[in-house]
């Protein structure tokens, strides 16, 4: 059993190697400076509070009633030339795959990768929008990296 409490704290070191079956870091600044470092690891959970995770933990606690949807009025594309996938999966599948954060919601999905990349490479323009007298009480879905 070990904890480390500091307000400072600096390791350096040619060889170091952390085993444990359960590892949990919390902190509110974390700085890794290293040209090879390697974690392996089966339950690893780096927790550091941030406006992001906040914001998170809020929409998951709220009813969210929205709907995403690969285009509007207009003709959609089953497939892409590349993927085999239409250009909407396909832009969706990147999205997740792409993404760096330990979550991401629908809202942001659509906004900063996916309604861009299938309005860029395609006729048709996705679309987010909360579903109207439907309980929506300002929440949304949360996809989670494993």
């Amino acid at each position: 059993n070990f904890k480390l409490q500091t307000s400072n704290f600096k390791l350096q070191t040619s060889n170091f190697k952390l085993q444990t079956s359960n590892f949990k870091l919390q902190t509110s600044n974390f700085k890794l400076q290293t040209s090879n470092f390697k974690l392996q690891t089966s339950n690893f959970k780096l927790q550091a509070k941030s406006q992001q995770e906040g914001y998170t933990q809020q929409l998951e606690q709220r009813k969210s009633r929205t709907l995403l949807a690969s285009g509007g009025n207009e003709p959609v594309a089953d497939s892409s030339r590349n993927s085999g996938h239409s250009v909407f999966a396909w832009g969706f599948l990147q999205a997740l795959k792409n993404n760096h954060n330990s979550a991401l919601s629908a809202e942001m999905l659509y906004y900063t990768k996916l309604k861009e990349f299938v309005a860029g490479n395609s006729e048709q323009v996705p679309e987010y929008s909360i579903i109207r007298n439907s309980g929506h009480e300002g929440g949304d879905f949360i996809f989670y990296r494993r």
